[in-house]
């Protein structure tokens, strides 16, 4: 590992995205987590993927309260829209067992963070232990729910309803269009 590890080291010093965060991935990998946070503020940026990778190495080492403090100063810096960072942030105050107010921040915003938020609270209250909740989070009317809605139905012993939810003809009103924060093509957290 420690052979990798140095190949890392080597190229992050000429590649300034690509190997230093598959150096923090592979430090994290062999419980070298908080290097591995470390490497990765150094790389100094704001992109989603890297911010995304920063909090959930945080989150990772128990320190999900720094990935908030992170989330918080790119937002007072103006460097990122609060829409923008509603996954990130109800993952890390979920990590702080935070998720009653990642809830309610949810419902009070909401829209904010378009269909991938639901989705986002609703995988979130699952993993939780609390599914009706989950469930409520999403609207069977909308066709980006669908599959979420149908795995969560399965996942509670229910597949019947999943698939007759799953088999139901889609409305014939388009779907509404894409908003900023409905980033099918971010990496997951």
């Amino acid at each position: 590992m420690e052979g990798a590890i140095e190949v890392y080291r080597r190229q992050a010093e000429y590649d300034s995205w690509h190997a230093p965060a598959l150096l923090a991935r592979l430090l994290a990998r062999h419980g070298r987590g908080a290097e591995a946070v470390e490497v990765v503020r150094a790389m100094n940026s704001a992109e989603d993927w890297i911010v995304d990778l920063l909090c959930e190495l945080l989150a990772a080492e128990g320190r999900a309260g720094e990935g908030l403090a992170h989330l918080d100063a790119l937002e007072a810096r103006g460097t990122r829209e609060p829409w923008e960072l509603f996954r990130l942030r109800a993952r890390l105050l979920a990590a702080c067992g935070r998720l009653d107010e990642a809830v309610e921040e949810a419902r009070a915003s909401s829209g904010s963070g378009g269909p991938y938020a639901a989705e986002e609270m609703a995988r979130l209250l699952a993993d939780a232990g609390r599914p009706e909740e989950a469930e409520a989070f999403l609207d069977s009317d909308r066709p980006e729910h669908r599959r979420t809605l149908g795995l969560l139905l399965i996942e509670r012993g229910r597949a019947e309803e999943a698939v007759t939810l799953l088999r139901a003809p889609r409305s014939t009103t388009p779907p509404p269009e894409p908003g900023p924060a409905d980033h099918g093509d971010c990496p997951p957290f």
